[in-house]
């Protein structure tokens, strides 16, 4: 964990540097485009019926089951697995990239931006190739690799910072950091591939198609919704905010939110998806353990997160995408969403509890959606903490875990 959480500190800071180069370089409403496509991959990442948690959760019980483990890759029904998985998730990328290019074309604008709806196209088209290999990624978590992914990652954005260096010396057209973001995401996916192929994923992984049959892919969905539900909460909070303010704030204010939004729940999120990944393939053993302390000590270390990156934002940035009340606005939103996503990716491990819990975000999510139609940002962004605070307390009352039919808590 220590390893992985020194790849993910590197990733962080070359992600915070590039960022805030890539915002001193473009204009406004270049950079505005650049953080609504974020904001679209991670809507499409997430927006997946639940089915990359479900596979988590399938591949750690084939995990359980082995009695002499020596790889999921080594298993060939797996690797089908796999490949019916990933076919199932190009399918669904499909769908939810044409309402990504309906939702971009009709509700923004950049007529300052050559070109810009190719650029929206090709990186829509590399978040597509990416999702085809997240069952592979799922594997990688199964297996307790995560903090092997982070150090490639922390490669990759290492790359994309001497790119942007490279493109504010020779002015470097808007699309080239666009575009090549996107496919910085990509290569993770790739290098976890060719290491798999080595380690024996067959050639299945590209025909497992010819085994997938209505009734199974129905049936699979049907089991994921529970996890897409906890996801689609988690969307609607973390990503929500700057697409909202996009439809009715100017640029200059959507960049300022953006900047907040890149460094909590793009960085901060690394951080905490980390800790996480690393603690679920062990999930029974942690269970077991003094849970409540392992929280408080995960919520201080959200807080001093917090601190550090004040401390850097006051001394580096000085640029009119720096304003204080967002920033402590937002850090505080990322504190309790980290702490739910930490505690529910924890308790839905157990299959009844994940029932549970999705019928709660449920009406959590169809409140906060309600309040988004209805209200602006700034009163979405209230509550969301006032929320967040309520399930979080809620879960420490014995009364609501019976409620809900809570088998464990990992407050308690």
């Amino acid at each position: 964990m220590i390893r992985g959480g020194a790849f993910v500190a590197i990733k962080g800071v070359f992600g915070i540097l590039a960022t805030l180069m890539v915002s001193s370089v473009l204009s406004q409403e270049a950079f505005s485009l650049w953080i609504i496509l974020l904001s679209i991959g991670v809507f499409i990442t997430l927006s997946d019926l639940g089915l990359g948690q479900y596979i988590v959760v399938e591949l750690v019980q084939i995990k359980e089951k082995h009695t002499n483990f020596d790889g999921l890759y080594n298993d060939d029904v797996v690797t089908v697995l796999l490949s019916r998985y990933a076919y199932l998730y190009l399918f669904l990328s499909f769908i939810f990239i044409t309402i990504g290019i309906y939702y971009l074309v009709n509700f923004f604008e950049y007529p300052s931006l050559n070109n810009w709806e190719f650029t929206v196209f090709i990186s829509l088209l590399l978040i597509s190739i990416r999702l085809f290999f997240i069952p592979i990624m799922a594997a990688i978590n199964a297996e307790g690799r995560y903090d092997e992914r982070k150090k490639i990652e922390a490669y990759s954005y290492g790359f994309f910072l001497l790119y942007c260096v490279l493109g504010r010396s020779f002015n470097f057209h808007y699309s080239a950091y666009l575009i090549l973001f996107q496919f910085i995401l990509l290569i993770p996916s790739i290098y976890f591939f060719v290491q798999a192929s080595k380690r024996g994923l067959s050639n299945d992984y590209f025909r497992g198609y010819q085994k997938i049959s209505k009734s199974w892919a129905w049936n699979v969905l049907k089991k994921s919704i529970t996890y897409f539900i906890i996801s689609l909460s988690s969307y609607v909070t973390r990503i929500g905010i700057p697409v909202i303010a996009g439809l009715s704030l100017l640029n200059s204010e959507v960049a300022i939110i953006g900047q907040a939004t890149v460094l909590f729940f793009q960085g901060g999120f690394q951080l905490v998806d980390l800790v996480v990944k690393l603690l679920q393939p062990n999930y029974k053993r942690y269970l077991n353990l003094k849970s409540k302390t392992f929280f408080l000590v995960f919520v201080m270390f959200l807080s001093l997160f917090v601190y550090l990156s004040s401390l850097l934002l006051d001394t580096f940035l000085d640029t009119f995408y720096y304003d204080k009340t967002i920033y402590i606005l937002m850090a505080t939103i990322f504190i309790i969403e980290a702490s739910i996503f930490y505690t529910n990716s924890l308790l839905i491990m157990n299959k009844n509890n994940a029932r549970a819990i999705s019928i709660v975000m449920g009406v959590k999510t169809v409140f906060l959606l309600l309040i988004a139609v209805f209200t602006d940002y700034q009163y979405f962004c209230y509550s969301v903490i006032f929320l967040g605070l309520i399930y979080l307390i809620a879960l420490n009352l014995s009364v609501f875990r019976r409620w809900i039919k809570l088998e464990n808590s990992i407050l308690l």
